[in-house]
């Protein structure tokens, strides 16, 4: 690849890790399969699932960098598809986001809107993907229907709530157990863990779907067919305003360390992002 170092400043760990044994090193620069593009990243997000990831509990797909971080935002530097070298993109990647540079599919990368800052498109792609999937694709949600958001102030949370307020469903329940007859429960994470008792009893009495899912291991048919659909409709919004990415603090790339601690600390309202220098 002309131009482009072999290696580039990553942040490499060895699983189970602190985040203190989250370190800067060169590595080398990813080549990109066919049908993907090389981009060189501006700014990445942080998510739950890097630490998940870092502590051992959450291994990457087969075939996936080991490198933490599922979304950039970054400069085409090899094309493919329909996209141009120059072109600012942002996606979800199944890994590999720490670091200056990262392989994204063709058909799942979106424009950056234009106008906007590196480091708040970085707080949209898997904020308003993961909501868009389970609000609109398995949720079905509709206008005037009432929904109920966990964790309100997360980056997929303040995803969600815009959505929903879009749709014309804004109002909230005071508890989940108001779940009405032919309710619908999705499941985007286990931030305390994933085992408990649970009563079904309500699931049968009154009709209720639950639904979980994980963006990072949908196929890449549909994850292309998602990025499409949702884009369509999420861009146009967000050149208008009517959309905004939520973005709580910026780090240098250099300050992963203090980054994966502000996350752990659930201080956090709206997405952490990593800067490259």
């Amino acid at each position: 690849m002309v131009g482009i170092p072999e290696t580039m400043r990553a942040v490499a760990c060895t699983p189970p890790a602190q985040a203190t044994d989250l370190r800067i090193a060169m590595l080398p620069t990813p080549t990109p399969r066919d049908g993907e593009l090389l981009v060189k990243v501006e700014a990445a997000a942080l998510n739950r699932a890097d630490l998940l990831q870092r502590r051992g509990g959450y291994p990457p797909p087969a075939g996936a960098s080991p490198i933490l971080g599922l979304e950039v935002v970054g400069t085409v530097v090899v094309a493919a598809g329909t996209w141009s070298i120059g072109d600012r993109i942002m996606a979800v990647v199944t890994g590999g986001g720490y670091a200056e540079y990262a392989c994204v599919p063709a058909n799942e990368a979106m424009a950056v809107p234009k106008g906007m800052s590196s480091t708040d498109a970085a707080a949209i792609p898997e904020a308003f993907l993961t909501a868009w999937l389970n609000l609109v694709t398995l949720g079905n949600l509709c206008a005037g229907e009432s929904i109920f958001i966990h964790a309100g102030a997360s980056g997929v949370g303040s995803a969600a709530i815009q959505l929903a307020k879009h749709w014309g469903a804004p109002a909230w329940a005071d508890n989940c157990a108001m779940l009405a007859n032919g309710g619908r429960m999705l499941l985007l994470g286990f931030l305390m863990g994933s085992k408990g008792e649970i009563d079904l009893g309500p699931v049968l009495a009154r009709s209720l779907t639950i639904k979980g899912t994980t963006l990072r291991r949908t196929p890449s048919a549909q994850k292309a067919a998602l990025v499409a659909e949702a884009s369509a409709w999420l861009l146009p919004r967000f050149a208008q305003g009517h959309l905004v990415p939520v973005v709580d603090c910026v780090f240098a790339l250099e300050d992963v360390v203090q980054a994966h601690r502000h996350m752990e600390s659930n201080a956090n309202a709206g997405k952490i992002i990593l800067q490259m220098n």
